[in-house]
């Protein structure tokens, strides 16, 4: 065994509540960037709908230019900053992204103790230059060795094919057997299986232990209104 490779969010790095309240705050911040020219329901239901349209293995970047490209048709006069906009909205998902997360001291021990080379492997639309600044911001890049991204690879763990790991395998020019993968979702861990590579599934993240946060408010809202009224 040469490598240990290891899925980001959920495994590496903790979620202390879930991606679709990363991107609401996300929108909240960009929203009082715009200076509240449009409200933040309506950047996140941009970014949402922006979302939908993207293509096979889109990259933040390419997300950011369709968000824009709504946002300038719904402000006028449009928005003469785009490349500025840009650079901030990628600066607030990282920012959020990170206020979200901390480490999985269990698993991370476990790489800090290991002999092996390590690599993150991540189905993400947010590149590698992205995750190491998240690695680099929890002060656990030192310990990685490589990072492979869906959106830069052009290939993902859950596919038909299990591309990442394929295209993962000759980069690295290892056998399946000389790796070990771990991560918290059963279908990477599956797909990797398939590829003859040997999968350890980690307990799920923080925020999956509760319910979806906004049916539950929402459902707490509604039975004391049904109470009340």
């Amino acid at each position: 065994m040469k490598w240990i490779f290891t899925d980001c969010f959920d495994t590496l790095l903790l979620r202390k509540y879930s991606p679709e309240t990363v991107k609401r705050r996300w929108a909240k911040d960009v929203s009082a960037l715009l200076e509240y020219a449009l409200s933040y329901q309506k950047v996140y239901e941009i970014r949402k709908i922006s979302e939908s349209v993207m293509p096979s293995y889109y990259s933040y970047r390419d997300l950011c230019e369709e968000m824009i490209r709504r946002i300038s048709s719904c402000i006028s006069p449009a928005i003469s900053f785009a490349n500025d906009l840009k650079d901030e909205m990628y600066r607030l998902e990282l920012k959020n992204e990170i206020d979200g997360l901390q480490v999985n001291t269990e698993h991370f021990q476990l790489l800090k103790d290991s002999s092996m080379k390590k690599a993150v492997l991540s189905d993400m639309y947010c590149g590698e230059a992205f995750i190491w600044e998240l690695l680099k911001a929890f002060e656990i890049d030192q310990y990685i060795d490589r990072v492979f991204v869906s959106c830069d690879c052009k290939a993902a763990k859950i596919d038909l094919n299990r591309s990442l790991y394929k295209k993962v395998l000759e980069e690295l020019q290892i056998e399946p057997q000389e790796a070990i993968m771990y991560d918290d979702m059963e279908m990477c861990c599956y797909c990797a299986d398939q590829c003859q590579i040997q999968a350890v599934r980690v307990k799920k993240g923080l925020y999956n232990s509760k319910a979806n946060e906004y049916k539950t408010a929402q459902k707490t809202l509604k039975d004391i209104f049904d109470t009340n009224y």
